[in-house]
């Protein structure tokens, strides 16, 4: 799924084209900076696939990872193809800066405008419903409520959970605790070695929250409330109706507040 998404980049030909022409500079040159970070990607790419290589420890970087960071030296390779083409003479062709500089201006112009496509209503975690819905959770609620929020896992990274609603936002916009933490929690190393499973095990949790374990686990991670914001895919949310745990404490638009009875 990675490698399909960064597959569909529409900069991807134009980087692909300018580094091809970085590494053949290079090679004409004998740049000996460039042949190094060429041969540098070019094992990375072979020890990554053990169908290549067959030696001891082959694969135990990922081919797909290996693929999509290959943006670092493929940059390099472009950006040396372009500092070149800057110093070349152009006093000797006529109009040739002119077209350059409309040339970069097209590219740049493209750009913008396919970057504006990015920010859509689907991309906004936080929206006017669920800014009225914090401001309700500031006042209502006590300081030491803790909310259950949707979130998922990465497929190739299940144990890696993050928010998928406004509700991951909660923490910062009224200061409450959530069972989601921040995406780069991953990267730390936490006091708590169990922490990581815990917050998988939560994130789990909401796809049945009417069921018995859920709710023994809601409490014994002292969860008090569950927001359920724009996104109810992974949600049912008629049984969290009908459950006599939950009392629905808040509805507006698209959001919903449950409180967890004792």
């Amino acid at each position: 799924a990675r490698i399909q998404e960064a597959s569909s980049f529409y900069s991807n030909i134009p980087l692909i084209a300018l580094s091809l022409g970085g590494i053949f500079l290079g090679l004409l040159r004998k740049e000996k900076r460039i042949l190094l970070l060429l041969g540098w990607a070019i094992l990375l790419l072979a020890i990554s696939n053990p169908y290549w290589v067959r030696l001891p420890g082959i694969g135990t970087v990922d081919f797909i990872t290996v693929v999509i960071s290959m943006f670092l030296p493929a940059s390099v390779f472009a950006g040396y193809f372009m500092a070149n083409l800057a110093r070349f003479d152009y006093a000797r062709f006529r109009g040739a800066r002119v077209m350059g500089s409309v040339a970069i201006l097209a590219i740049a112009l493209l750009g913008a405008g396919r970057l504006l496509k990015i920010l859509g209503p689907l991309s906004v975690y936080v929206q006017k419903p669920d800014l009225v819905a914090m401001r309700w959770i500031r006042d209502n609620t006590p300081e030491d409520a803790k909310f259950l929020v949707n979130s998922t896992a990465f497929e190739w990274k299940p144990d890696h959970v993050i928010g998928v609603d406004a509700g991951y936002w909660i923490p910062l916009l009224t200061g409450r605790e959530t069972t989601v933490p921040p995406m780069i929690y991953d990267f730390e190393n936490p006091s708590d070695e169990g922490y990581p499973a815990q917050v998988s095990a939560l994130s789990r949790a909401f796809a049945s929250l009417d069921s018995a374990d859920a709710l023994r686990l809601l409490r014994e991670n002292k969860v008090t409330h569950v927001y359920v914001g724009r996104h109810k895919s992974n949600i049912h949310l008629e049984g969290l109706l009908r459950c006599s745990s939950y009392q629905l404490i808040y509805h507006k638009d698209w959001v919903w507040i449950f409180g967890i009875k004792e």
